[in-house]
C-alpha cells in the first residue's frame, strides 16, 4: 500500500472538511451586521438566579439596575442561599423599585435546583421578553440590555448573546477565553447557518409565552444542568433565533484560578452535549475529529511530502481562513488579543477535550462496575 499517498488523502480529506465548515457556518461571522433601528422599547424583565452570591450582587447588580432602557424590572431569584444574600436583596430594594425578589426555600425533602429557581423567576415576571444572566455576571455597558433585546424587534423569539470571562494574567485564563470564544463562534455560526443548537445561560433572551409553550425545562428537568444550552437546543429554530455580537452587549465574569476548577467546570458541562439532537451531535463530532486529524496527519507529512511545502501550503491556507472569521468576530466581542495564537489553543483544547472526555468515560465505567 502507498502509505504517503494515504496520508496525503487523510490530510486533504480532513482539510475539506475545515474548509466546508469554514464556508457554511463560519463565513457568516464575517458577514453580519447588526440591524438597527428595529426600535425595540417593549418592557422587559432580567431574570438572574444567585445562591449564596452576596459578594457578586452587591458588586454587579448596581450595573443591571443602571441600564439605558425605558422599562424594565430585575427579577433576582435567590435560590436557597445560606449566607447574607437575603439581607443584601432587602437593602437593594429600598432604593431600586426595579428589584423584585423570589425567594426559594430548601426542606429535608425538595431542592429543585437552578431549573426550578429560573422556572419560577419566568412565572413571577411581569413582562414577554425575558432576558437572563447569573449573579457572577456584570453587563459590560448601560447599552447591554437594548442591544441584547433588538431582534426581538425583527420578530425573534430566541436571542444568543456572548458570555465572556474577564482579563487576566495567565495560560490558564487566556485558554479559558479561547475555549469560550471558540464555542461562541461555533454557536453563533450555526445559528446564523438556520442550525441554532445552543446559548450560555449568562447572556440569553427568549420569550415567556415560548418557555410555556414547551413546557419549560420538562424535558431535561432529571439533569441538573442544561437550562440554557438544552432548552435552546429544544425551542430554537432557523426562523426564530436571533444572535447579538457586539462587545458592549455582552456580560462579563470571572473564570476558574485553577486547573482542578476549569477541568470540573467542563466535565459538567459534557453532560449535557450528549442530550443534543443527533445531527447538532454529528456535526461537532465531524468538525471535531477533522480537526485532529488534520494536525495529526500534517506532522508527518512534514518528513515525506514532496516537495515538502506543499503541506505548509495547505496548513497556511487554513490557518489563514481562521484569521479571517476570528478576527471579525474577535473585534465585535472584545476578544482580539485571542486571534494570533488560535490554532496553538486550539491544539491545547483537542488534547484537553480528548482526556477529558476519555477521564469521563473511565469514570462512567468504574461507577458501573461498581
Amino acid at each position: 500500500m502507498n502509505w504517503p499517498l494515504v496520508l496525503w488523502l487523510v490530510f486533504l480529506s480532513a482539510a475539506a472538511v475545515q474548509l466546508l465548515f469554514f464556508l457554511v457556518f463560519y463565513l457568516r461571522l464575517w458577514w453580519w451586521r447588526p440591524k438597527g433601528g428595529s426600535g425595540f422599547t417593549a418592557p422587559v424583565s432580567v431574570i438572574i438566579c444567585a445562591r449564596n452570591e452576596e459578594a457578586n450582587l452587591l458588586a454587579n447588580l448596581p450595573l443591571f439596575f443602571d441600564q439605558d432602557y425605558p422599562e424594565f424590572e430585575v427579577i433576582v431569584v435567590d435560590d436557597c442561599s445560606l449566607d447574607n444574600t437575603a439581607n443584601v436583596l432587602r437593602a437593594f430594594q429600598d432604593h431600586h423599585p426595579k428589584l423584585k425578589v423570589v425567594p426559594v426555600y430548601e426542606t429535608d425533602r425538595f431542592y429543585g435546583g437552578k431549573k426550578y429557581g429560573l422556572t419560577l423567576g419566568i412565572k413571577a415576571a411581569q413582562h414577554e421578553h425575558l432576558v437572563f444572566s447569573d449573579a457572577d455576571c456584570l453587563p459590560a455597558s448601560k447599552q447591554w440590555l437594548r442591544q441584547m433585546v433588538a431582534p426581538f424587534g425583527e420578530g425573534k423569539s430566541v436571542i444568543l448573546g456572548y458570555g465572556a470571562y474577564q482579563k487576566t494574567k495567565g495560560l490558564l485564563n487566556r485558554l479559558i477565553r479561547f475555549d469560550t470564544f471558540n464555542i461562541a463562534a461555533n454557536y453563533f455560526g450555526f445559528a446564523l447557518t438556520g442550525w441554532p443548537y445552543m446559548g450560555v445561560g449568562r447572556n440569553l433572551a427568549y420569550k415567556r409565552s415560548l418557555f410555556f409553550k414547551h413546557k419549560g425545562f420538562a424535558r431535561h428537568l432529571h439533569l441538573l444542568s442544561g437550562d440554557d444550552d438544552l432548552f435552546i437546543n429544544e425551542v430554537a429554530t432557523a426562523k426564530n433565533i436571533g444572535v447579538v455580537m457586539l462587545e458592549e452587549a455582552r456580560t462579563e465574569s470571572e473564570a476558574k484560578a485553577t486547573w482542578t476548577d476549569w477541568w470540573y467546570q467542563k466535565k459538567r458541562h459534557l453532560t449535557t452535549a450528549s442530550h443534543y439532537r443527533w445531527q447538532y451531535k454529528s456535526a461537532l463530532a465531524l468538525l471535531s475529529l477533522s480537526q485532529l486529524i488534520f494536525f495529526l496527519s500534517f506532522i508527518p507529512l512534514l518528513g515525506i511530502a514532496s516537495p515538502f511545502w506543499l503541506p505548509l501550503v495547505v496548513f497556511g491556507g487554513r490557518f489563514l481562513l481562521q484569521m479571517i472569521t476570528f478576527s471579525a468576530l474577535s473585534k465585535r466581542l472584545g476578544e482580539k488579543d485571542l486571534v494570533w495564537f488560535s490554532f496553538l489553543f486550539e491544539i491545547v483544547l483537542l488534547l484537553f477535550y480528548l482526556m477529558l472526555g476519555g477521564w469521563s468515560m473511565i469514570s462512567k465505567s468504574s461507577k458501573w462496575a461498581r
